[in-house]
């Protein structure tokens, strides 16, 4: 009997240990294969979850979840962009808008719950990202501000702070003030000129890890603090690549992953714990000895 306990205590560590080192869950589009995806960000695994109905004109480009909703955020290429539930494919239409750009990327601020939209216009000379809120209710945005420099990807952190990519013309990550849509460079990615011409998706996980997600399949994780780039894996389906154009990433909080923990603490979790049982041990010896 105690040896049956003594193994269920080691497997709950073990569990424990699992349950520490998960990878988070994104969510991803392929405007190629027009479906849902569920990624391991760890390995690029990942699940097709069904076919998303939305028009040529409008491919949702943007995820962003609020609420157990995951919402797609149409790229509004003819003028009109649809906010879309795509929770469940093939998913419904909220309502539409008017939004400049022709790119799309999405995020909710989990400190107000507020849904922002970015919209990139790569073409464009002038003005190339514009920045709105959207009504969660009917897709009605709101026009915040706009900037000269392109970005598409969007994402917010647990503090509030905002950040955009841009895998199609720099090569860089930016900051992104909430209050007028300026953007300001963080930092180049590091990977030249082969790195570049690609729309992108972008999401933080629960510990604060920012993930970007290039519409190649490619999955990074970049510095908040230098912009800097490091390859994880490619999106991958028993084991082919996802054909290409994946748009937006999500990691909802409820798929989010925990705090990784570091080899060494995790060494030292089950080494602590493996030290417990043992001394549980002597002192069930010891007091049977008395």
């Amino acid at each position: 009997m105690r040896i049956t306990k003594l193994l269920a205590s080691f497997g709950l560590l073990i569990g424990m240990q699992s349950l520490l080192c998960a990878a988070p869950i994104g969510f991803s589009i392929s405007d190629t294969t027009r479906s849902l995806y569920s990624i391991d960000l760890a390995t690029g695994v990942a699940t097709n979850l069904g076919v998303v109905n939305y028009p040529s004109d409008d491919e949702i480009e943007g995820l962003a979840s609020r609420g157990g909703i995951l919402y797609g955020v149409g790229e509004a290429d003819n003028g009109q962009g649809g906010l879309y539930n795509v929770s469940t494919p093939p998913g419904t239409l909220i309502g539409t808008g008017f939004r400049f750009g022709s790119e799309a990327g999405a995020a909710v601020n989990p400190q107000t719950g507020v849904l922002y939209n970015l919209q990139g216009e790569d073409l464009s000379t002038g003005l190339r990202s514009f920045f709105y809120t959207l009504d969660p209710s009917n897709g009605a945005p709101t026009f915040i501000g706009a900037s000269t420099i392109y970005a598409d990807g969007l994402a917010i952190n647990s503090s509030g702070q905002a950040f955009a990519t841009d895998f199609r013309l720099s090569g860089s990550l930016y900051g992104v003030n909430l209050t007028s849509g300026a953007l300001t460079l963080v930092g180049s990615f590091g990977l030249g000129a082969g790195g570049m011409g690609f729309d992108s998706g972008l999401a933080f996980d629960t510990d604060g890890t920012l993930y970007a997600l290039r519409e190649d399949g490619a999955i990074y994780t970049l510095s908040t603090t230098t912009g800097a780039a490091t390859f994880r894996a490619f999106v991958t389906v028993g084991g082919v690549r996802v054909p290409g154009d994946l748009e937006g990433l999500d990691i909802p909080a409820l798929t989010a992953g925990t705090t990784p923990v570091p080899e060494p603490a995790t060494m030292l979790l089950l080494g602590t714990g493996l030290a417990g049982i043992a001394a549980k041990v002597r002192r069930r010896r010891i007091s049977k000895q008395s």
